[in-house]
């Protein structure tokens, strides 16, 4: 049965036979298969030995630059991060809401993304010698709770049937008070300082002014911002609010964990190291089978076809 599907392609008339636009979409698509193997390798590759080669730290010992902490994921100070899914108190989410749709003549169903979300609060990390701020934006995340399930309408939250459900949900969670990994930039800065609310209520007005920016809170894009959106606006405010005040002339020393410049790896995880490394090293082998399948098919499409 599977040499019954294999050999034709491994028949050079098979290829020559084929339209030249067909021709050209198996052969770029083995290309793309093959570069894009390519990148995942050496990315995960790097990834896996800058985790094995870069020494935990301390908080309270770490030196300015890129460190590894290891420690317990706490609340900041102030409102509770919460899941607009689950409802449950977190340190980060990402959620994805899916809806069932039919495309083209054929009638054929599939699935469309009507809403996701990320959160960008900033939350702590403890390690019994001193705490650290974090700021996720930018980061791969790695969570600690990763569920999806199905329902007939928009507030179902208990389970439906994958086969007939209209809507498809996706929640992602970084928990409270767990183990948590943490990799990136570290820098001693200023902490917040002045009145939060009125700092709050001066970013609220300052968004007020201007459309473009309201119009991104317009999540049901009926033209205004209802009660829930404008909370959102609020948090939003809040986590401004934070950013802006640790650039300020500190007060009190404050620790902060963030993407930095970009160039190296910025991983919040509730996995551990260990467990990390053994993700990326499998990565790059599913990277290199992608490499060592798609780069040889796509020359071998172009010798069967092209060579004399």
């Amino acid at each position: 049965m599977i040499e019954a599907v294999i050999l034709p392609f491994l028949d050079p008339e098979y290829w020559r036979g084929l339209p030249v636009s067909t021709f050209w979409i198996w052969c770029l698509g083995a290309t793309v298969l093959g570069f894009g193997g390519l990148y995942l390798f050496l990315r995960s590759l790097i990834r896996a030995r800058t985790i094995e080669d870069v020494p935990t730290s301390r908080i309270r010992s770490a030196s300015q630059g890129y460190n590894e902490l290891i420690g317990t994921g706490r609340n900041m100070p102030g409102p509770q991060i919460v899941s607009p899914l689950s409802g449950q108190p977190c340190l980060w989410y990402r959620y994805q809401i899916d809806e069932r749709t039919s495309y083209g003549n054929s009638g054929e169903r599939g699935w469309k993304t009507i809403e996701r979300s990320t959160s960008d609060g900033l939350f702590l990390i403890e390690d019994g010698t001193g705490e650290c701020i974090v700021d996720p934006e930018g980061a791969q995340v790695i969570p600690h709770f990763d569920r999806r399930w199905y329902g007939d309408s928009m507030s179902a939250r208990n389970g439906g049937w994958a086969f007939t459900a209209r809507y498809r949900f996706r929640e992602q969670r970084i928990e409270k008070d767990y183990p948590l990994y943490v990799i990136g930039d570290f820098r001693t800065l200023g902490s917040p300082s002045g009145d939060m609310q009125d700092n709050i209520a001066d970013v609220l007005r300052e968004l007020k002014k201007d459309p473009q920016r309201m119009h991104a809170f317009d999540r049901n894009r009926d033209g205004s911002v209802d009660q829930n959106e404008w909370e959102l606006a609020r948090r939003w405010a809040e986590r401004e609010v934070r950013r802006r005040a640790l650039k300020e002339s500190p007060t009190e020393a404050r620790n902060v964990l963030s993407r930095g410049d970009g160039q190296r790896a910025y991983i919040l995880s509730g996995k551990s190291e260990s467990e990390l490394v053994a993700r990326y090293r499998a990565q790059g082998l599913a990277g290199l089978t992608m490499l060592l399948g798609g780069i040889p098919t796509a020359v071998w499409m172009l010798l069967a076809r092209f060579a004399a």
